[in-house]
């Protein structure tokens, strides 16, 4: 599996992706299971009405959690797991060898429409530690980067219309 460069910033020196034919068949069925809820999510979003016929601050009794956890004692492979989630998801070209259309549809939805964030690696922080302004912290970086990255995409087009007038 080839590296990105999400993938820069290592967990720990053996984190790395791997190819879906090396996984475990364990870590197999985690991705599978990550894959599918992750998807269901998706779905269930597209599903719900948009915000504005939502009045004030209104609680969504029908709303599930869209969290996702993968859970294992040290050294079982789970940030393995994790990183080649992220890297099937972001690297377009890979393909992953699955007998079900399902897998296929729901790894192409994930592709357009989820947005991976670099690891946070919770074993050496500190117990006060402050999570969810790391969080929004990647997720700002993520926003920008893609604001860059359409901007060029945009530039370049209009470079390229400019030169064929």
């Amino acid at each position: 599996m080839t590296t990105s460069t999400f993938l820069d910033h290592r967990l720990r020196p053996e984190a790395q992706p791997i190819s879906w034919q090396v996984l475990s068949e364990s870590q197999r069925d985690a991705f599978r299971r990550v894959i599918y809820l992750v998807n269901d999510y998706i779905r269930e979003l597209d599903s719900q009405p948009p915000p504005s016929t939502l009045h004030g601050l209104e609680i969504d009794i029908a709303r599930t959690n869209r969290l996702a956890f993968i859970d294992g004692k040290r050294g079982a492979g789970k940030s393995t797991v994790f990183l080649s989630l992220a890297e099937a998801v972001r690297n377009i070209g890979l393909e992953i060898p699955h007998p079900s259309d399902r897998f296929q549809e729901a790894i192409q939805k994930i592709r357009r429409r989820v947005v991976w964030l670099e690891p946070i690696d919770l074993d050496p922080l500190p117990s006060p530690f402050a999570l969810i302004p790391t969080i929004v912290e990647k997720l700002h970086d993520q926003f920008e980067k893609r604001v860059r990255e359409k901007g060029s995409s945009r530039l370049c087009r209009k470079r390229h219309q400019s030169r064929e007038s």
